[in-house]
């Protein structure tokens, strides 16, 4: 099945299909959660896009990966918080983040 994160999508649009396959739903029912169905494929496929975009421009040497992005997202918004990171402590947890299933 691959990486944690890939369980954890296959399992997200197992969940999200489940609800549309519901034998016992009604018309209108059904058209709302095909919808609701649909934008969330929309945002998966968004996310996996970005994910290879950043990738490509990471093994380009034109940026970071999608982690470093996020870390410096996350760093950016607890700043406005008020809060300082560690940077040894985030390191850290994205390694063991890495190698487990967080």
């Amino acid at each position: 099945m691959g990486s944690p994160v890939n369980r954890i999508k296959l399992t997200g649009l197992w969940a999200s299909r489940a609800l549309v396959d519901d034998p016992h739903l009604t018309f209108g029912e059904r058209v709302k959660f095909l919808g609701g169905h649909m934008v969330f494929r929309t945002v998966l496929l968004g996310s996996d896009v970005y994910f290879w975009y950043s990738k490509v421009r990471q093994w380009l040497g034109l940026g970071g990966g999608m982690e470093d992005e996020i870390e410096a997202q996350m760093r950016t918004m607890a700043h406005g918080m008020g809060i300082e990171l560690n940077h040894k402590l985030v390191s850290s947890f994205l390694f063991v983040c890495r190698r487990s299933t967080c």
